[in-house]
């Protein structure tokens, strides 16, 4: 398990806590650096940080460097996010969603999402939305 987190003291409580944690933004130089040293992630989890992230497109683009090719990405967005407009974006950087379902987030409502490669069999089908 290793974090990535561009704010360096919530990066030191993360490593505090036992998850090591490298402080930098997570996008196309960070990840061949990290898959050079780690390999590739078999999970990645972007639970409340899509909206967050200052380039989403870089991010988004870096994901498929860094998973493996069977591997999963989950990500918890806004409700309020059309499905339809997310797997798009998804699908530029050739992602595709697999499966979603509504959660509560920080009081509000999310969508937490399942991706993974577009080219992987295992997700031609589209996602199925359990709720909301």
């Amino acid at each position: 398990m290793l974090g990535v987190e561009p704010v360096a003291a919530l990066a030191a409580q993360a490593t505090a806590k036992g998850i090591p944690t490298a402080v930098d933004y997570f996008g196309d130089q960070s990840v061949r650096q990290l898959r050079r040293t780690f390999g590739r992630a078999d999970l990645i989890v972007a639970n409340e940080v899509l909206a967050r992230v200052q380039d989403l497109n870089d991010f988004l683009a870096s994901i498929p460097l860094l998973l493996a090719f069977n591997g999963t990405l989950t990500a918890s967005l806004a409700a309020s996010a059309p499905l339809e407009r997310i797997q798009s974006l998804f699908q530029r950087h050739w992602l595709r969603i697999f499966d979603a379902e509504c959660v509560e987030s920080n009081g509000g409502g999310a969508v937490r999402i399942w991706a993974g490669h577009a080219a992987d069999p295992r997700r031609s089908r589209a996602p199925h939305l359990h709720c909301c």
